[in-house]
């Protein structure tokens, strides 16, 4: 069963330094309360080696998780986001597809 839906966000506050780190950290905590996992933990995206994989391959699976969960029309963005360092962007981006 499907969390509540996530708030829109403007990707571009990602720029403001220290205002992008809490609106990546909000988008994270919107993520787990929307998916419901309780293995998805968004304190682990910011530890050094663990948070590689969080953003290559568990923050991926967990949007793709998401919008399924919520009927999404529109597939998850695509690993190249990540790969090419905008993965908080792809993020931001999933969830506003999701909160409509």
């Amino acid at each position: 069963m499907p969390g509540p839906r996530p708030t829109r966000r403007s990707p571009i506050l990602l720029l403001i330094p220290l205002y992008g780190l809490i609106v990546f950290w909000q988008a994270l905590n919107d993520l787990k309360n929307t998916t419901q996992n309780q293995d998805f933990s968004p304190i682990m995206t910011f530890l050094p080696c663990i948070g590689i994989y969080y953003m290559f391959v568990k923050i991926p699976a967990e949007c793709a998780s998401a919008k399924q969960m919520m009927g999404s029309q529109t597939p998850a963005r695509g690993i190249i986001w990540y790969l090419l360092g905008l993965g908080a962007f792809a993020l931001i981006l999933d969830l506003n597809d999701i909160a409509g």
